[in-house]
Parts: structure tokens; C-alpha cells; sequence
């Protein structure tokens, strides 16, 4: 399923047309003008104006061929730039008052990307000027030897109007936020039919918002769906899990993934002060009973005042490299944006970072590491850290923990079997053991849940299962489980829920769970049953990482053979394609100009958009596959092809100037 039937309305010029089934294969409209397209759409059909568009036409056509042998020759130069056209004069146009006018680091997939105007399914289609029509509008606009115009009627306005337009289709690898796929009917449908009836905030009563509620308590309930009822739910004591999820939760609704982790980290405080209070009462009234009663006058000169509420410290624990958000306390727990993004550069006070395991570089059995000693140092560290003479501060214990099951932008981390259950269990047993309050677990599926992963068993679409945390305090997703539309949402066990609920006005807020954003949750829920996405994910997954594992075995060019290590890793559509040099060549050192050349000479050529990401000794250097849902095994043999001609390409001139930047690193310090 690459392509869905849905409207593309105006994007494409004319008038809207009635349905649009986009991108089944590479050529299906590659080439095909604005007007062509438009015109085929009224008749209901799909005009092409390339030859076949089987793979075997693609991958046998030789121009890919030579193209793959003159690189080499070419050297790096093409690694950053268009490999078989060059930059249109009106994308370069666009990216220049995007840069004018947008903030010098904000994010871009390639400058000479041309405009994205149209999506379906797993394509993305950019708007490229043909180059005929370009040609012919600059030869008119030069006019002759005197420099005048050889038709004066033939104005600045007309010369664009003569301009043709074509739609490029690009395979979109790297897009997670449409989970299900580019402008999927049901929530498109949904979305309009908000807009054109009511989108308002979420103090007002509607079906969908609770309705959506019930259908995400129910999938992330430690209860059995048969267990769980009205008076179960509202009974100060719930049932006893029978699976693994959220004991007894609640939903608050948020607009962004960053802001269910900020909320989800406020909670957690408030929960944490709570407790900690309540455990320091405790101590007290221990110490008063032992010790002697003071005397009837001391206490009669003495009368008894309240004492003064303590400050509380909070300390944080999160994984190596990790991003739970851009603001506020997210980005203060993720490394990735805040501070280097591996242990040992500086970082907050309150935070420690656990290592995170690197089956590239560990000489030792990943499955073996255990990673409760450096919990514990973490637990140890807060501790030491908010040590005070003053009574009215209380110690630090790690308020929470909060991780990906399965860490992507630290490189699309799998994590061993075992190891991230080991630490959450590890810091639970620490705050036991010290009579402190349990820190707070926070799983963070904002990109690995609701089945991109593929389903473990009914209900079960969320990382922290397929990786053996159980029951976590909270749990956070974001705007992929609307499929792209303005999305967060914080499951929270009500035991948990209940010191922020309890201690803080009425939250809100204005956009979060507001009408639009609950129909097209519903939608995107209703989608991932309907079309089995999640196993789906799984199924079309496991071929992929056969076919990529195949791929990086089979390949010919013997610079990347004998100096690189290509590991392939990932679980259902949750893919990295990891670059280092090998032990022998460069002791393992991170390649980020390789994968840089790969996901360029992909995205250039093949039409194939990927991206790199990585921090610490990972730097960038991680190929990372996370497409929409809808991915079929069609694309996927498109994807491992596309990757095969990039890495047969990597000159050996980008290896050795790789190599030299290595050892000027290692020189530096």
C-alpha cells in the first residue's frame, strides 16, 4: 500500500480533483506535468511519461549504472549536492527567503530538495520546473544582441505562465509522524468534517475526546479489558495487573510530544514531593515515639508551632543521547539537545545519564552488561548532590526515570534483551532500599508506540512491552498517533495523577484534546485496526532487515568492504543502518560523512529519503528507516536497492579524508 485514494485538492493546480491513488511505483508520475496530471484526474485516470516503472527497469537502466561507475571518479563532490540534476533557479529561490526569514538552525531535509507539495501514502511529491520550459523562458526573458526582449508582448508574468511544472515522487523512509501514511482518507475526512462543524477546546463535553480516552485507557491498562469497569475504575483500590501497562490510568491531553513529556515530568514531581513528604513524616513520628517525652513545663513554656514546609530536590535519570523535546524540562533531560549528548560532557546537576549499550564498539556481551551498578551511582550521585546543613531542604532521590524503549535519535538504538527492565527495575529497588520514594517511570512511545513495532498480542502495541519494562507510571505519545495532526496525550496510573490533581488548579489546555485533534486521533486508532498496520510493521519489517543484512553482504565496493562497518538493527519499521570504520581501520570511529553521502546519493538519485542521526560516539551516523505504516515489501525492495547503489558508490577519496578528520579528532583530545 503505497498510495492511498484521497483528495489533493488545489496543491496541484486547477481544479480539486475528485480522488487521487498517488505513487504505487517510483515512475508512476515522475515527469508528469501539473496540467497532465490535473487532466488525467478529471478522466479518472493516471498518465506517465516515463518508460516502465517495474524494479527491474529501475534497478537494470543503465544510465543508474554508469552514473554508479563515474562516481568514483567524481570523488565527494556530489555528497552534499543533486547527483542528477541540479538545483532548479526557483527551489534555490525558496530556500534563500526560507533562510532569510527562519532561525539559522532550524531543521531542513536538504536545501536542494524542490518543493514538497503533495503526499499519498509513503510518497512525498516535490514540484520541479522542467527543464525545456526553463530553458525557453530564459532564452525569451534574454532576448537579442541589444539586450531588448525579440517579443515585446511577451511580459515578466507571461514568461512564468510559459514555465511548466512536473511532480517528482520521493520515497519517504524517514517520516514517522504520518503513521499511517500521507493524507490518509479516514483522518483527512475526519479533520474536515471537525473544521466545518466544531473545533473547540477540550472543557467542553464531546463524544470523540472520551471516547478516544476509553480507547487509549484500554490499550494501555494493566487490567484485562473484561476486569476493568465504572466502579472498578473510581475504587480508591484497583485490580491487580494481569498484563503488562498502567495501573488504573487517566489521559491528560497535550498538543505536542514535548509538552506530554513536560507534563509527564510535572506530574512526577508533584507525585515524588508527595510521597517524600509523606515519608518524612513517617521518620518523624518514628523518632518522636523512641525518644523521651519532654516534660510537662518545657512544654508549656514552649509552645508548639508549625513546622516549615521543606524544599524539595529532584533528580532526574534518562538514557544516553536521548530527545523527549525542544522545550522546557524535555530538553533539559535530553542530551541530544542540551548538552553533548553523551556521559561525561557536562550537564545538569540534577540529571545523570546511563550509558547506553553499543553492540558496535562493547567488547563485551551486550545481553551480560548490567546496567544496576551505574542506577545506582545515579541514585547515589542525586543524593550527594542536594546534600544541605539547612533542615528545610530534603535529599534528592531520583524523582524519574524517563527513556525511549527504544532509542531513535540516539541512533536507533536496540537495546539487548532484558538490560532496560534490569535499570528501571534497578532504581526502583534503590528508592526501596533507602525508604525514598519509587521514581516515577516514564516510557516515552511518542515514536515507537502504537505499533510500529509491530504487536506482541492483543493490545499490545507499545515499546516498553516489547522490551520487558513492566508497568510503567507513565506513558507519553505524540503527534504520530494522529497521524501527524497536533497531537500529545500523558497516561498516568490515577494513584500517580492524584498528587498533581490534588495539589495544582484545573489544567488545561487550549489546543490539546480539542475537537479536531480527538476525531483524527479516533481516526488514526481506527486505521491501525482496520488495516492491521501493526502487523503489518512486523511482517514487512522482519523481510526488510533480511533484505538490508543481504544487501550489506553483498556488497562489491571493496573500500567500504575491508574499512567499514555497516551492522543493520531494528524491530518492525524502527530501522538503523549504523556507519563506522572497522576496529582494524579506525578503532571503530563513527562515519558520518558516509552515511551523510548514502542518504544524499539516495534521496538524489534514487529518489529515496532517508536520514542520519546519532549522538555521542554515534555521531551522525546512523541511517535511520522509520516509514509510514502503510510500507509495503515493494517499497522495501525499493529502499534496500537504492541503499545498495549509494554504498557502492562511496568514493574511496571520501574513506581517506574521513580517516584524516578521525585522527585529527584524536590528536585534538
Amino acid at each position: 500500500m503505497a498510495g492511498f485514494d484521497s483528495p489533493i485538492s488545489t496543491l496541484l493546480g486547477g481544479s480539486p480533483p475528485s480522488s487521487l491513488s498517488l505513487g504505487k511505483r517510483a515512475g508512476d508520475v515522475r515527469g508528469m506535468s501539473l496540467s497532465s496530471l490535473c487532466s488525467a484526474l478529471e478522466d479518472g485516470e493516471e498518465e506517465s511519461n516515463s518508460s516502465s516503472s517495474d524494479k527491474e527497469s529501475i534497478r537494470e537502466s543503465p544510465e543508474r549504472e554508469s552514473y554508479s561507475s563515474s562516481l568514483l571518479e567524481i570523488g565527494i563532490k556530489t555528497s552534499t549536492t543533486s547527483a542528477s540534476t541540479s538545483t532548479s533557479s526557483s527551489t534555490a529561490l525558496l530556500a534563500a527567503r526560507r533562510a532569510r526569514v527562519l532561525g539559522a538552525n532550524v531543521a531542513t531535509v536538504d536545501a536542494s530538495l524542490p518543493p514538497i507539495v503533495a503526499g499519498s501514502g509513503c510518497r512525498l511529491f516535490a514540484e520541479e520546473e522542467e527543464e525545456e520550459a526553463e530553458a525557453e523562458a530564459s532564452a525569451a526573458s534574454a532576448g537579442g544582441a541589444d539586450g531588448e526582449s525579440e517579443n515585446p508582448t511577451l511580459t515578466k508574468e507571461k514568461i512564468e505562465k510559459k514555465k511548466k511544472t512536473k511532480l517528482v515522487p520521493f520515497l519517504d523512509a524517514q517520516n514517522n509522524v504520518a503513521h499511517l501514511g500521507h493524507s490518509h482518507p479516514a483522518v483527512a475526512a475526519a479533520l474536515s468534517t471537525a473544521f466545518q462543524t466544531l473545533n473547540t477546546n477540550s472543557r467542553y463535553l464531546h463524544p470523540a475526546l472520551v471516547e478516544h480516552a476509553e480507547q487509549l485507557v484500554e490499550l494501555l491498562s494493566s487490567s484485562s479489558p473484561s476486569s476493568s469497569s465504572p466502579s472498578t475504575s473510581s475504587s480508591s483500590s484497583p485490580p491487580p495487573p494481569s498484563r503488562n501497562g498502567v495501573e488504573d490510568p487517566v489521559v491528560y491531553y497535550v498538543p505536542s510530544g514535548t509538552e506530554a513529556n513536560d507534563l509527564a515530568l510535572r506530574i512526577a514531581r508533584a507525585f515524588h514531593e508527595e510521597e517524600e513528604e509523606a515519608a518524612r513524616s513517617k521518620k518523624k513520628e518514628k523518632a518522636s515515639t523512641s525518644s523521651p517525652s519532654p516534660s510537662s513545663s518545657s512544654s508549656s513554656l514552649s509552645p508548639s508551632s508549625p513546622s516549615p514546609s521543606p524544599t524539595h530536590r529532584h533528580h532526574y535519570l534518562a538514557l544516553e543521547g536521548a530527545y523527549h523535546g525542544h522545550a522546557g524540562e524535555p530538553a533539559r533531560v535530553s542530551s541530544y539537545v542540551s548538552f553533548g549528548g553523551k556521559v561525561g560532557s557536562p550537564c545538569p546537576e540534577d540529571v545523570s545519564l546511563l550509558r547506553l549499550p553499543d553492540s558496535v564498539r562493547d567488547k563485551s556481551n551486550n545481553s551480560s552488561w548490567d546496567p544496576a551498578p551505574a542506577v545506582r551511582a545515579a541514585a547515589l550521585r542525586a543524593r550527594r548532590a542536594s546534600s544541605s546543613p539547612s533542615s528545610l531542604s530534603t535529599p534528592a532521590t531520583l524523582t524519574a526515570f524517563i527513556f525511549e524503549s527504544f532509542p531513535s535519535c540516539a541512533g536507533q538504538v536496540l537495546l539487548p534483551e532484558g538490560w532496560l527492565s534490569s535499570a528501571v527495575a534497578a532504581a526502583r529497588a534503590d528508592a526501596e532500599e533507602h525508604g525514598s520514594a519509587p521514581p516515577v517511570v516514564i516510557a516515552d512511545e511518542v515514536q515507537t508506540g502504537l505499533g510500529r513495532l509491530g504487536p506482541l498480542a492483543s493490545n499490545s502495541l507499545w515499546a516498553f512491552q516489547h522490551f520487558g519494562v513492566r508497568n510503567p507510571d507513565i506513558v507519553t505519545i505524540g503527534k504520530p498517533a494522529a497521524n501527524g495532526f497536533p497531537f500529545g496525550a500523558v497516561v498516568a496510573s490515577r494513584r500517580v495523577a492524584a498528587a498533581f490533581a490534588g495539589n495544582h488548579p484545573p489544567f488545561f489546555s487550549t489546543f490539546g484534546g480539542c475537537t479536531a485533534a480527538a476525531v483524527a486521533a479516533l481516526a488514526t486508532l481506527g486505521a491501525l485496526r482496520i488495516e492491521r498496520l501493526p502487523e503489518r510493521a512486523a511482517e514487512v519489517g522482519a523481510g526488510l532487515l533480511v533484505g538490508l543484512q543481504k544487501m550489506v553482504s553483498s556488497i562489491e565496493n571493496e573500500k567500504v568492504r575491508s574499512e567499514l562497518v555497516i551492522q543493520v538493527r531494528g524491530v518492525g519499521l524502527m530501522i538503523g543502518i549504523e556507519v563506522a570504520f572497522s576496529e582494524e581501520a579506525r578503532g571503530f570511529a563513527a562515519a558520518p560523512a558516509v552515511a551523510s553521502f548514502v542518504a544524499a546519493h539516495c534521496r538524489n538519485f534514487s529518489k529515496v529519503l532517508i536520514s542520519c542521526d546519532g549522538a555521542g560516539e554515534r555521531r551522525k551516523s546512523v541511517l535511520k528507516v522509520k516509514p509510514p505504516l502503510c510500507f509495503g515489501f515493494e517499497e522495501a525492495e525499493e529502499l534496500v536497492e537504492a541503499l545498495r547503489m549509494a554504498f557502492e558508490a562511496v568514493p574511496g577519496e571520501m574513506l581517506k579524508l574521513e580517516e584524516e578528520a578521525v585522527e585529527e579528532a584524536l590528536a585534538a583530545g
